[in-house]
């Protein structure tokens, strides 16, 4: 992959490993979310499952940046990487808010929590970090764009930016049929 001078519209590498990593960041707590679900079987609350969808959309606004056609030019690359990076600051600030909410509603000092605590943490704790890391890598990232925002297509077409898309993508579906199912069984008598 070629590395240009910025002055020229440089291609820098490491803005779509960036994107990658984001990805893979918000892939793997919505598979431990699943694990808890169906190995350990303590089935979502409502909020829980908000926090998935939430994680989900952050994770849209970075596959869109990636999944552009073709060349694009600074501009648009740029404009792409804002907006990609707009969702994904909304979805963490509704999804910190409605972990923040939960956190709260067990914070006395008797109650146990919701759920099996991982690591000492229950998964409502864990994903209000994964929502402030979401914010704070999105915060640089928007400083960086004109410095990163360009992606060469070779990456862009990559298999394994492909791959990542597309299992990011099955965990999004599976979420939403899991919801589905869920808000399904609730309603039944």
């Amino acid at each position: 992959m070629p590395k240009e001078d910025l002055e020229t519209g440089s291609v820098r590498p490491w803005g779509g490993y960036l994107l990658l990593v984001f990805i893979w960041t918000l892939t793997v707590p919505l598979l431990g979310a699943f694990w808890v679900q169906f190995v350990w079987k303590e089935n979502p609350c409502p909020l829980c499952l908000m926090q998935r969808m939430c994680m989900a959309l952050a994770g849209i606004g970075v596959v869109w940046i990636l999944s552009a056609d073709g060349e694009i030019d600074r501009a648009a690359a740029q404009l792409r990487w804002s907006r990609g990076f707009a969702v994904a600051v909304l979805a963490a600030t509704l999804g910190l808010c409605i972990s923040l909410r939960q956190i709260l509603i067990h914070i006395s000092p008797d109650d146990p929590g919701f759920g099996t605590p991982i690591l000492g943490y229950h998964l409502y704790s864990w994903a209000f970090g994964i929502f402030i890391v979401i914010l704070l890598c999105s915060g640089i990232s928007l400083l960086m764009t004109e410095a990163i925002s360009l992606i060469s297509k070779a990456l862009r077409e990559s298999l394994l930016t492909r791959i990542s898309i597309w299992i990011f993508g099955l965990i999004i579906l599976a979420n939403a049929l899991v919801v589905g199912f869920t808000a399904a069984m609730r309603l039944l008598p």
